[in-house]
């Protein structure tokens, strides 16, 4: 949200390049993070399911609110309507925080190997209750023998002999899909402005379309994923 906000008033091209480097940083920050949580504290039924709305039709619908944001205020924003455009745009992420740092749990994992098992155990068996399941054990878990020490973790231990392989594959392959899914946002717009002689509320209107079509898909996807003999297990 800080480096939407910064994206909108930005007074020139570095600035706003600058803003929008680190505004992709940090949705490249949230997503396996909030897939994560997502997953802990889904049911199992419904976990691959919760993962595909999450990864597949938040970013749709998204995409489709910013068309929308587009189409109208391409139309009273004047010269500057882009940066109410972005404006807007970040409205949905300000909304949401105060309710995630105030109502959304702890992961479980992290509380346990950062050795805060008390809080682990009373989340375990609130997660139980929600499911209707009773707890193994009670809701008790091993107590870890070398609990993680926040302060002295490196962030380059990914690149480490263990993890290098596995993150440089899924950087690329995020980089690879980020820039084709962003690119065609960002760039078809002006394609169908400079090509075709589009104003931009017709453009935006083609783009609506093809998010509206993705939308569909990935609720079919959705339905069927798990369908035996049929979805991914198949």
């Amino acid at each position: 949200c800080i480096f939407g906000l910064i994206s909108a008033v930005a007074p020139d091209v570095w600035v706003f390049a600058f803003a929008r480097f680190f505004t992709g940083v940090g949705v490249g920050s949230m997503v396996p993070v909030s897939d994560a949580h997502l997953l802990e504290w889904s049911p199992s039924a419904w976990r691959a399911r919760l993962a595909m709305a999450l990864t597949g039709l938040a970013f749709a619908v998204g995409a489709a609110f910013a068309c929308v944001v587009g189409i109208e205020i391409s139309e009273y924003g004047g010269d500057a309507w882009w940066r109410w455009m972005l404006f807007i745009c970040i409205l949905p992420g300000l909304l949401a925080f105060p309710l995630c740092w105030f109502f959304l749990p702890e992961s479980p994992h992290y509380l346990l190997v950062h050795g805060r098992v008390e809080e682990c155990e009373d989340l375990l068996r609130e997660l139980a209750e929600m499911h209707g399941k009773e707890p193994l054990e009670g809701g008790k878990v091993a107590h870890m023998h070398n609990p993680v020490d926040g302060a002295a973790w490196n962030p380059w231990e990914i690149f480490g002999k263990e993890l290098w392989a596995t993150s440089v594959y899924a950087t690329l392959s995020w980089v690879v899909c980020g820039f084709v899914y962003y690119g065609h946002i960002f760039i078809y717009p002006v394609l169908l402005e400079e090509l075709y002689d589009m104003q931009v509320k017709e453009a935006y209107s083609t783009v609506l379309i093809s998010v509206l079509v993705e939308i569909t898909a990935v609720v079919v996807a959705m339905i069927l994923m798990d369908i035996e003999g049929f979805g991914r297990r198949g």
